[in-house]
């Protein structure tokens, strides 16, 4: 962990006091550490350059429109681990708080550089605040399957030309397919679980830069509710909101996606 401290590079001309001689500098002297200050959002903000609010990438899954989970799916989401943290979804995001922390956080260091000290978020954070696992089999598997046969397994529909790319299937898809249970099947339900929570993930925790696809190699864990519980989620989840805080303090990033409600939750605590 780096301790850095912030100095102000103060030159005032000899031959008069004059505020008006006072030249400062924004971030630190030494650019050895802190060496993307030039693009940070925090130059443009002392630059005086026009505001910034980010704009917040997620889709939240809903059920017939409304913003409800259906209750026929809940023993299996408590199952996999997902229940609690995928009602969080639907809390609301105080935009004008994140893009305030995004101004104050260094991709250099993946600290919060505030006025107190740096500090950041950790898998313990993860842990308490989202309920998910940080110590469980990391999130690997095979990229080489055939998709067409594993949402078709997996999911019971297969998906047509044009709804699926490689392993990338549309969102809308998953919402068109599974929008409503009519067979209480106990393994319709399950496929209804999966749908579900696939579109959690591609909406709310990995949001691709459409904000409207999802990978399947997500799909290849939710196979067995019970196992899916054994995964570490949490550091995955943790890994890509630091990725995307990371492009959102370039000034010209207009978005930002991952678990967002993540950073507000901690900022809260």
């Amino acid at each position: 962990m780096y301790c850095i401290i912030f100095y102000f590079a103060v030159s005032m001309a000899s031959s008069s006091s004059c505020p008006s001689h006072i030249k400062i500098k924004s971030g630190s002297i030494d650019g050895d550490v802190l060496w993307m200050q030039p693009k940070h959002v925090s130059e443009h903000v002392w630059n005086g350059d026009e505001d910034r609010k980010l704009h917040i990438r997620r889709v939240v899954p809903t059920y017939q429109g409304e913003e409800e989970i259906p209750k026929q799916i809940f023993p299996f989401l408590r199952q996999s681990g997902f229940y609690w943290i995928m009602k969080m979804g639907y809390l609301k995001i105080n935009v004008s708080l994140i893009s305030t922390l995004i101004e104050r956080w260094r991709p250099e260091t993946h600290t919060f550089h505030m006025r107190c000290g740096e500090c950041t978020i950790t898998f313990q954070d993860v842990s308490i605040l989202l309920g998910l696992r940080v110590d469980g089999l990391p999130l690997i598997s095979p990229t080489n399957l055939n998709w067409d046969d594993l949402c078709e397994e997996l999911l019971g529909v297969r998906p047509q030309e044009g709804e699926i790319k490689g392993s990338v299937l549309k969102l809308s898809w998953l919402a068109h397919h599974f929008a409503q249970i009519n067979n209480h099947d106990d393994e319709q339900v399950r496929r209804f679980a999966r749908a579900w929570i696939l579109r959690f993930i591609g909406g709310v925790l990995f949001v691709d830069k459409s904000s409207n696809k999802v990978s399947l190699r997500y799909l290849q864990f939710l196979r067995d509710f019970g196992d899916c519980s054994t995964y570490a989620w949490g550091p995955a989840v943790l890994a890509f909101l630091y990725r995307e805080m990371c492009s959102a303090t370039n000034y010209k990033t207009k978005s930002i996606k991952g678990m967002c409600i993540l950073l507000q939750m901690w900022a809260w605590e």
